[in-house]
């Protein structure tokens, strides 16, 4: 049965309420909007659903390149975006001017609609034009080199850092804010593949590099949080420490077959909950896909079949607490990881029944501004459990507030999808009609009511 948009959101906003005191995250001086985020990340982790995100969505297609950021494959087969993007430095860094420009304003209009922002790094290294490892190569050094600061490696490094730290302060920005950004830095360390991985150095070398890499951007940009990523298992041997990381993350691959069962992505993702619980940090899966057999059944069903039976049938609920999935890009040299046009009808409908699980949220589908600060639910003691309704939902300008749980009124606020004030009054009463007939343009809100003790939100589309 297809979901109530407004069912889901009154679901979502009516359960949340965070349990952990505020987090100290790794930048004590990232901006409002990135504070929010990860309040808001942590908020949708604590709750049964999580968003789906993925990697390049709307500048890259299973056709190719894609110039022009409203279109993805997700939303011509679903209706909708994925709620989160995922994106790549490598593409920002060692790609054409044009492709840069590309990714650039995919980012920008994602952010402008309110989505989460992740990005990697697959990095070049000094001496190969390559992130893979190779043992004929002195990038197999590289890691120890920085870290000890050998051979002008550290100096070259920083040169490299710097070129993302200007992107993230000058190019990832909308209306003079800077976007806000999940970094994924130097994924997947436990396996043998990239020149940082397990074949060119060890576990403390590691530490010690993603810590020296924290520092420097932190020291340098306000709009990072940092997240790490191991490859299948959650090997904490290279978690380079709480101060350093704001998001935990798993990258598996074809969950469900016999090297990564269903058994062990719980086993696995459950230490990586279990670690963020208990200190108010945020967990992801951070990649994941199929790659092998009908590219049809990967596409679509391998949504539908494995990935959401494994997060939502694991019997201690740990696997429920992730904020969100991560599918791999559309592009024509790669098997699609999500149905496109062309895709069979099969797939195709597997990908929207998948979307349409009430525990997934896709980017239509967002209760409240990811960017916006977190309203609470009535606090102990303080008396009736507030509610606010609104009608009509969608409405075309005037809309009925009634409240209940505010004996002395409450301060009505309006937020756009980043969170940002567009409308306030006070509500001395339990009803009131609201006229923003030509005050807001037609998109969807955030409406929030408050008082000394309680708020609540709800979501408002406005035709």
């Amino acid at each position: 049965m297809h979901k109530s948009l407004l069912h889901r959101a009154t679901l979502l906003l009516g359960c949340l309420l965070l349990l952990h005191p505020a987090p100290a995250q790794v930048d004590a001086d990232a901006t409002a909007k990135t504070k929010a985020l990860y309040g808001n990340l942590r908020r949708v982790g604590s709750s049964d659903q999580f968003l789906f995100a993925q990697e390049f969505f709307n500048s890259y297609r299973q056709t190719g390149l894609n110039d022009g950021e409203t279109a993805s494959d997700s939303r011509d087969v679903t209706g909708a975006h994925p709620a989160v993007l995922g994106s790549d430095f490598h593409y920002f860094l060692y790609k054409t001017d044009n492709e840069k420009r590309i990714h650039t304003e995919a980012l920008r209009y994602a952010y402008g609609q309110g989505y989460a922002i992740t990005m990697d790094w697959h990095m070049f290294g000094r001496y190969e034009a390559s992130f893979n490892y190779n043992a004929a190569s002195n990038n197999r050094y590289l890691m120890y080199n920085i870290v000890r600061d050998l051979y002008g490696d550290r100096a070259w490094f920083y040169g490299e850092l710097d070129k993302v730290i200007s992107l993230l302060n000058n190019s990832f920005v909308v209306n003079g804010e800077r976007i806000p950004v999940v970094l994924r830095l130097f994924h997947e360390m436990n396996g043998g593949w990239f020149w940082w991985g397990s074949a060119a150095t060890n576990a403390a070398d590691y530490r010690a590099f993603y810590q020296l890499t924290v520092n420097y951007i932190r020291s340098r940009c306000t709009s990072v949080l940092f997240a790490w990523s191991p490859d299948s298992v959650a090997d904490f041997n290279y978690y380079p420490g709480t101060g350093y990381v704001d998001v935990l993350g798993l990258d598996m691959y074809e969950i469900g077959d016999s090297w990564n069962t269903t058994a062990k992505f719980r086993t696995e993702m459950g230490k990586i909950v279990d670690h963020c619980q208990a200190n108010a940090k945020v967990a992801v899966l951070s990649e994941t896909g199929y790659r092998n057999g009908d590219a049809n059944w990967a596409s679509g069903n391998y949504w539908k079949d494995r990935v959401l039976p494994a997060i939502l049938g694991d019997a201690t609920g740990k696997t429920k607490k992730i904020a969100w999935v991560l599918a791999w890009m559309n592009a024509p040299w790669e098997n699609p990881y999500t149905p496109y046009v062309s895709s069979s009808a099969t797939a195709k409908a597997a990908f929207v029944d998948f979307k349409n699980s009430w525990n997934v949220v896709f980017g239509n589908e967002l209760p409240f501004a990811l960017y916006g600060t977190p309203a609470r639910t009535a606090v102990a003691g303080a008396g009736e459990t507030p509610a606010l309704h609104l009608y009509p939902v969608p409405s075309y300008g005037k809309v009925t507030v009634q409240l209940a749980g505010f004996p002395a009124g409450a301060d009505l606020r309006i937020t756009s999808p980043l969170g940002n004030a567009v409308y306030r009054e006070h509500l001395s009463g339990d009803r009131a009609e609201v006229d923003l007939t030509g005050r807001l343009p037609a998109g969807v809100y955030v409406v929030t009511a408050r008082d000394a003790a309680r708020a609540i939100s709800r979501k408002l589309v406005i035709k």
